[in-house]
């Protein structure tokens, strides 16, 4: 089952790889106890 919270970082890195050079991913959630951390 697929759960945003847990699966974030995973799909974050997918999604990066398939942008082009200087490309731009936005990342939006509703969750409110949510924070940022590198994802490397």
């Amino acid at each position: 089952m697929f759960d945003a919270q847990r699966d974030h970082g995973h799909l974050i890195r997918l999604a990066m790889r398939r942008l082009n050079e200087g490309g731009t991913l936005y990342f939006s959630n509703n969750f409110r106890r949510s924070y940022w951390r590198r994802l490397t």
